[in-house]
């Protein structure tokens, strides 16, 4: 996947969370997205982020969670190569 899909994704997925009123998921998405800095620590540091994410909100519905998963897997994959 390219880098402008993962984002158009990203973003679509944290406005779905500002539209509902799941301000604090919103925030913690776009904490996340500020530690990407175009060095491989900043990507590695949004992996954690959005693992922590993923762990600490149980209010995330089975699709969320499917959702972010999918983000997390894309992430670890491209950081492996």
């Amino acid at each position: 996947m390219e880098v402008s899909d993962y984002w158009k994704k990203y973003e679509a997925f944290n406005q779905s969370f500002k539209q509902s009123d799941r301000n604090e998921i919103s925030i913690g998405l776009e904490d996340a997205r500020s530690y990407v800095n175009g060095l491989t620590d900043g990507w590695h540091e949004f992996l954690v982020r959005l693992k922590e994410i993923r762990n600490s909100f149980t209010t995330l519905t089975n699709s969320e969670l499917e959702t972010l998963d999918k983000m997390i897997r894309e992430l670890e994959t491209n950081l492996k190569n």
